[in-house]
């Protein structure tokens, strides 16, 4: 009984490992996408940045107003798209952040479940050396009746 329920601990505790295990790769997988996401997009506003400046130095000072206007518009995409990847970037943390408290709920509880197997493992084994205890005094007794 001891040894099966030793056996049903540790797969409990595999089981659990694994799924925090899981639970942390994909909010790190997450996280990864994301950061390519930003890297691509970063790109891209780098591009854009680079084809705003060719297209001033080909139009010259009698396109002033309307550069400026693209510049503005770039600024605000740029600014809108730097906040919507912090936003993403932020809750990839918060999620990452849940599924390691979910993995130390998950070690707290399997350490509690090992306090009380161990427990009543040395309840078992205080019994069962109580009866051997009991079987030899009456096997001695049985003996010096005998």
């Amino acid at each position: 009984t001891v040894k099966m329920c030793q056996a049903q601990l540790a797969t409990l505790a595999e089981k659990s490992q694994g799924a925090a295990t899981d639970a942390v790769g994909q909010a790190e997988q997450l996280v990864a996408r994301e950061m390519q996401a930003l890297r691509a997009e970063m790109l891209r506003v780098s591009q854009d940045m680079q084809a705003f400046k060719v297209a001033k130095d080909e139009e010259h000072k009698n396109h002033d107003d309307e550069l400026q206007g693209l510049k503005i518009a770039q600024e605000r995409q740029r600014q809108e798209t730097l906040k919507m990847c912090q936003e993403m970037s932020s809750e990839a943390a918060a999620k990452m952040q849940a599924a390691q408290a979910n993995q130390a709920e998950a070690h707290a509880a399997l350490a509690k479940e090992l306090q009380v197997f161990m427990r009543a493992k040395a309840e078992a084994d205080e019994a069962h050396t109580s009866r051997l205890q009991a079987l030899e005094a009456a096997e001695e007794r049985h003996s010096d009746e005998a």
